[in-house]
């Protein structure tokens, strides 16, 4: 009979217990995402979306972590980071200077860029034309309904 009792009184207690509190135990983690980064990290009807902010809630489980966001400029994010004011930015360029300050995972994205140009100019656009060129500039960037980011460059000469 005792047992019975106690029994009845553990499910009692299951059945009162809130649900939140089998939230008590997540891991805090501050997310702070640097906007214009298409089709990676941008706003889509008021949310923030892309294949960064997937790729953080599929590292970051609901059910083990509580994922705080926010957004900010490149600098500010950066800055915070590196402060410690928010635990990941998610997807950044691995660089040997911001190693010295950032703990990077193995690459998880490639990228690649090419030169492309009409097919009659196949021959006269070549790394050695191009090496009188010392840099490249944004003029333009505009998203397209897809989500990608169009860009308009202007190589200068040097």
């Amino acid at each position: 009979m005792k047992r019975c009792k106690l029994l009845l009184l553990i499910s009692i207690v299951l059945m009162l217990a809130h649900p939140a509190a089998a939230y008590a135990e997540r891991q805090e983690i501050k997310y702070q995402a640097e906007l214009e980064y298409p089709p990676y990290k941008y706003i889509q009807n008021g949310y923030l979306t892309g294949f960064d902010i997937d790729l953080t809630s599929m590292i970051f489980e609901k059910n083990e972590y509580l994922v705080h966001y926010s957004t900010g400029n490149w600098e500010q994010t950066y800055r915070r980071l590196t402060e410690g004011g928010i635990d990941t930015t998610g997807l950044m360029v691995v660089s040997e200077e911001r190693k010295q300050d950032i703990l990077f995972s193995r690459p998880v994205l490639k990228s690649y860029i090419s030169v492309y140009s009409r097919q009659g100019l196949q021959g006269e656009v070549t790394l050695g034309t191009l090496r009188k060129y010392k840099s490249v500039s944004v003029k333009d960037n505009m998203q397209r309904p897809s989500c990608r980011t169009r860009r308009v460059y202007r190589l200068q000469n040097t």
